[in-house]
């Protein structure tokens, strides 16, 4: 390995912790095509997201609603399942 580059395992963890730190979270919009109990169908997302990403849906005068990509169809959208009780959420 090159001078100064780290060769331990953890060394290497350290290093990759250190680098995660200085990323923000990326920020998109979509808006609620549909939703049925936990699931959300979300469209404006499908290019921008793959399974397992996490989402925030925005509620009037609550707390973000955290959501988990589940699947991205070309024809269906985006859709997420929700982390929490759904009452609140609107289509748009």
């Amino acid at each position: 390995m090159p001078e100064g580059t780290p060769h331990r395992t953890a060394d290497r963890l350290r290093l990759a912790r250190d680098m995660l730190r200085t990323l923000s979270p990326t920020r998109i919009q979509g808006r609620i095509a549909a939703f049925d109990g936990l699931t959300l169908e979300v469209a404006g997302l499908s290019a921008l997201v793959s399974r397992g990403d996490r989402l925030e849906i925005e509620l009037p005068g609550r707390p973000p609603l955290p959501a988990e990509v589940i699947s991205v169809s070309a024809e269906r959208g985006t859709r997420a399942m929700a982390f929490g009780i759904t009452d609140g959420v609107r289509l748009g």
